[in-house]
């Protein structure tokens, strides 16, 4: 593994050993994930034995799972604003504006993500980013206090991936 990654709400399918990741902090960021070492993450069904069905293996998890509203924020707020479109946050990298990829995918298959800030029902569309500087521009002014959580509501196919009190750990989310 290459060293500056940050490797957060995700499930790592352990096969009862454990996994290669260096977790030192100074050269790698793993936090909050969920080994299925440590028990089983409920998906939906693993069967992976046709390789031509595009179904299987379906890894949704039931509402009852333990990942289910374990995941934790991806970032904070650097800083407070009041009615203001200019967010900065401690990483940026996380989301993007719907300028990545083909011009042609622009608003049609590819949109700017959408962010919670503070709780994850406050829900915002980016209008841009610059991760040199770790700053959102919001489409709409909004209020927060410094030190916030940021959670990603809507991903850049324009699907809502936040419900609840705090995302799912792995990359399904549970419609609750």
């Amino acid at each position: 593994m290459r060293n500056g990654n940050v490797i957060i709400n995700n499930i790592f399918n352990t096969h009862g050993g454990s996994v290669d990741i260096n977790t030192n902090t100074g050269v790698n960021t793993v936090t909050n994930n969920f080994l299925t070492a440590n028990g089983n993450p409920g998906f939906a069904n693993t069967t992976a034995t046709d390789p031509t069905n595009a179904l299987l293996p379906d890894l949704s998890v039931s509402a009852s799972s333990p990942v289910v509203g374990a995941g934790i924020p991806l970032t904070t707020a650097n800083g407070a604003g009041s009615n203001t479109m200019t967010l900065i946050v401690n990483d940026a990298m996380f989301f993007q504006d719907g300028t990545w990829g083909a011009a042609m995918t622009h608003g049609v298959t590819l949109f700017p993500d959408w962010i919670s800030i503070g709780t994850t029902s406050n829900p915002v569309q980016i209008a841009s980013t610059n991760y040199s500087t770790n700053t959102i521009t919001l489409a709409v002014p909004m209020t927060w206090v410094s030190g916030s959580s940021i959670w990603l509501y809507k991903n850049s196919s324009g699907q809502r991936v936040l419900y609840g009190t705090a995302s799912d750990i792995g990359a399904f989310q549970v419609v609750r």
